[in-house]
Order: structure tokens, then sequence, then C-alpha cells
């Protein structure tokens, strides 16, 4: 689901950042298929505040269990089976949003309403 504003213009490294939409989206994707979830959301907003641009992209998936949360985006941290991940996805998606675009990444958990239902899931804020 998006909510973008189209108005915004941004000036980086786009294969970059497609790369970290990519693995943020492929996460929320496999977490909701592993957990059976009915009504698979994603949602993507984007938004500019104060000379800064906000995407935020979020999933109704439960969220991250708070025991590892901080952990998520160290270098070979996965929850998959090994044969699934190499834990490499979300510490590259901080390098190159940390590194080379000069900007800011956090993950939180979300407890949003969506169409009069309640949901709980990760939402990844970049900042740029």
């Amino acid at each position: 689901i998006l909510d973008t504003d189209d108005t915004i213009e941004i000036y980086n490294f786009e294969n970059e950042l497609a790369q970290v939409f990519m693995n943020i989206i492929n996460n929320a994707k496999d977490i909701l298929i592993e957990k059976d979830i009915n009504e698979k959301l994603v949602f993507i907003t984007s938004y500019e505040q104060n000379d800064k641009v906000f995407i935020s992209i979020k999933d109704n998936a439960g969220g991250i269990p708070t025991d590892i949360i901080d952990r998520i985006f160290e270098p070979y941290f996965t929850t998959k089976h090994k044969n699934q991940g190499t834990g490499l996805g979300l510490y590259m998606v901080r390098k190159i949003v940390n590194e080379s675009m000069k900007s800011e990444i956090k993950v939180q958990n979300k407890t949003f309403t969506h169409q009069d239902i309640s949901y709980t899931g990760a939402e990844f804020i970049i900042t740029l």
C-alpha cells in the first residue's frame, strides 16, 4: 500500500536505495509467508519534513521479537533457516544507508490501524 509524496526528489545512489528497498520488502514478504498471515500487507510511505525525506516501510507480520530487535543489523545474524538466509541482508541495508548514503535507518515495532483493523508489525524508517 503506497502513500508517497510524488513531489519529493532524492539525489542519491539509485541502485543502492533500490537494494535497500528490496531487502526490507523481501524480509517482510518472507515473514508474512512464514507466519501464514491471511491478509499480507506492506505499507510504503514517504514524506518530507525539515529538509529531510522520510521513507517508512512497515508490515503486519506481528513485529520483531524484543529480545532480537537490537541485533537485526548485525552481520551474520539471521532468524531464517541456514539454507534460506546468510544474515547479511539487513547488515548491508544499514551499511548502505549509513555509509554510502550518509543517512540513517532505524527499526521499531509499530501498532497501527488500517481500514478499522488493528495490526502490529516491523517498521523501518529511512531518513535521507
